[in-house]
């Protein structure tokens, strides 16, 4: 600028390529960031089966005036800078070294402590949700969940020729009928009790319903595997629902409870349960016997590591016995599928999202302590000179940046642990939520970042002799 200055540039000219010299570092960023969305908004989308976000930079042209917007506008806060205050110094000045570039940078400093704050908030997030991910796929669904599978059929004489047939394969461990199945197909239905109203999940199952899909029972029986006795007659409820008609576990046993114009005797209390994924809270559910005659589906438990040969000898029978019909079978894993592939995906998100964010806090700091470093060559040069070690240097140039650090690190962790728990509340309604070692873990790894960042800039400098710096070379 000095040069220009000195061969007759005005400050318009000089003011119009600073501008113009960081426009073009923003459009090439820009042409980078459409570069990676080749890649990105693809991976995005096989995230999330239902979302399919596409970008047509050159016909829509709502994007077209995003993409200006933030042309001019980091162009402006970026280059604003060098082009109207520097510019207004003289030749003489510039040349002198006089001029003071930054002063005590206020407005710098507090970007950088908004960077620091996305940082933790980001990274918080990313370990949060991850942690999420393997606490939902051990999460404990209340029932037998592996090596269950299930067949549709469309008559009884279809499900017992079905069934007759695949008895014969010898990797079944138990297998039941039933019209309704957890986390496939239930109803919501309207249970009356003194006059008291509860909607409640509702299945209609066959005998050894309960047994094979490994229900626990916590009060009371299970329906009686021989004869009719309890068919249409007896319920199983959950713990859940108990507790909405203001019952013990002991205590609903032989309380008869009307749903739509029949009475059924409650014969024993299950243990909640959660029928398929986790965006739900816990459910209250009712569970009546009914005859073969109204059975939908089969469902198979399989031996231990024998569920895929299970399913491809039953989808074989099924061709065999009904070749002109459609087989529509599934594994019981494909309930919860939705829910880890969600959390997942999530996680994934906001990995990327901690890795962009904690490069540009790295960035913007590793400038800044440039910066400082550089107003600060010479008192660094003479402290050498009398002797000072590098831990005084170290804490000359860390001088104010740590009460930056120490507060953006307990924002960032409040906002963090507060938004990554409201984020988890709103997709998840049973999760693991936000924990102390989360918080420490973000912030060790800020910590490490934001060290090294600073180390390896103020090592540049001490490596740098004293005598170069005080001669001017």
């Amino acid at each position: 600028m000095g040069v220009r200055k000195v061969m007759g540039s005005s400050r318009r000219q000089i003011i119009f390529q600073q501008l113009v010299e960081c426009a073009l570092i923003v459009l090439v960023a820009i042409g980078f960031s459409i570069i990676i969305n080749n890649w990105w908004l693809p991976a995005f989308n096989s995230m999330f089966g239902f979302v399919n976000v596409t970008a047509h930079y050159l016909t829509d042209y709502n994007l077209l005036i995003i993409l200006a917007a933030i042309l001019f506008g980091v162009t402006l806060l970026a280059g604003g800078y060098p082009a109207f205050y520097i510019s207004r110094f003289n030749a003489s000045n510039i040349f002198r070294g006089s001029v003071k570039f930054g002063g005590r940078n206020l407005f710098s400093r507090v970007l950088l402590g908004f960077q620091i704050v996305i940082s933790f908030i980001t990274v918080i997030a990313g370990l949060a949700f991850s942690r999420n991910a393997s606490f939902q796929k051990n999460y404990n669904y209340g029932y037998g969940k592996d090596n269950l599978a299930g067949f549709f059929v469309s008559s009884e004489n279809d499900y017992h020729a079905l069934r007759n047939e695949i008895d014969k394969i010898p990797g079944i461990e138990k297998m039941a009928g039933t019209k309704q199945h957890i986390g496939f197909w239930q109803r919501t239905v309207s249970l009356e009790w003194a006059g008291e109203k509860k909607e409640s999940q509702y299945l209609e199952v066959g005998e050894n319903y309960i047994s094979t899909l490994q229900l626990k029972l916590v009060a009371g029986r299970d329906f009686y595997a021989e004869g009719k006795g309890d068919v249409d007659r007896s319920m199983l409820i959950n713990q859940k629902l108990a507790f909405q008609f203001g019952w013990k576990d002991n205590d609903a046993i032989g309380k008869q409870i009307k749903i739509d114009t029949n009475l059924c005797t409650v014969v024993g209390v299950l243990k909640d349960f959660t029928p398929g994924n986790l965006f739900e809270p816990m459910m209250p559910f009712a569970v009546r016997q009914i005859n073969t005659s109204k059975y939908a589906q089969l469902v198979v438990r399989a031996k231990p590591g024998e569920l895929t040969n299970v399913y491809s000898h039953v989808k074989d029978s099924w061709a065999k016995l009904f070749p002109l019909k459609p087989f529509r079978g599934y594994y019981q894993s494909q309930a919860f599928a939705e829910t880890l592939r969600t959390n997942n995906s999530v996680a994934t998100i906001f990995f990327w999202f901690a890795i962009i964010s904690v490069l540009l806090t790295a960035t913007g700091l590793f400038a800044l302590i440039s910066l400082t470093v550089l107003k600060k060559t010479r008192e660094i040069a003479i402290r050498k000179v009398v002797g000072a070690d590098a831990k005084h240097i170290y804490q000359l140039v860390l001088k104010g940046y740590v009460f930056i650090f120490l507060l953006a690190a307990g924002l960032g962790c409040y906002a963090g642990f507060t938004l990554s728990k409201l984020l988890m509340d709103m997709i998840f309604r049973i999760n693991a939520g936000v924990n102390i070692a989360t918080l420490w873990i973000s912030f060790g790894c800020v910590l490490l970042i934001t060290a090294v960042t600073i180390g390896s800039r103020v090592w540049v400098a001490l490596r740098t002799k004293a005598i170069e710096v005080l001669k001017g070379d």
